[in-house]
């Protein structure tokens, strides 16, 4: 007995012989193998979630202006005065792509981050 594994290109991943006592354990073991080489041939890209690059404080002001809060709103709500949560939303700005608050809004709901009540 034989155990091949092929990928999807026709690429020969695992060709091992395989006495027919060998148990389930060793074939797992196999498999795990198997997997690994794959990975080496055909990485799984892991794409990051679109705020990552957001710090803690930059997500929480901009989960409330696409919750539709003002600059002053946020500021007292967050206990920030008006300068810092500004410069929050420069930061979001820059850090996203937008330059303005509809882009924001509309980069949240093209990423599903936008929840509507």
């Amino acid at each position: 007995m034989r155990v091949v594994l092929i990928d999807d290109a026709d690429q020969v991943l695992l060709d091992l012989p395989l006495a027919p006592s060998i148990g389930v354990e060793f074939v797992h073991e196999i498999l795990r193998v198997a997997h690994r080489r794959a990975m080496q041939f055909h990485p799984v890209e892991v794409k990051p979630h679109p705020l990552d690059c957001l710090s803690k404080r930059e997500r929480q002001v901009f989960d409330l202006i696409v919750q539709g809060f003002m600059s002053e709103n946020i500021a007292a709500n967050l206990g920030l005065s008006l300068r810092t949560v500004e410069t929050h939303r420069a930061h979001i700005n820059r850090k996203l792509g937008v330059s303005s608050t509809g882009e924001l809004i509309r980069y949240a709901a093209m990423n599903g981050l936008l929840v509507l009540a």
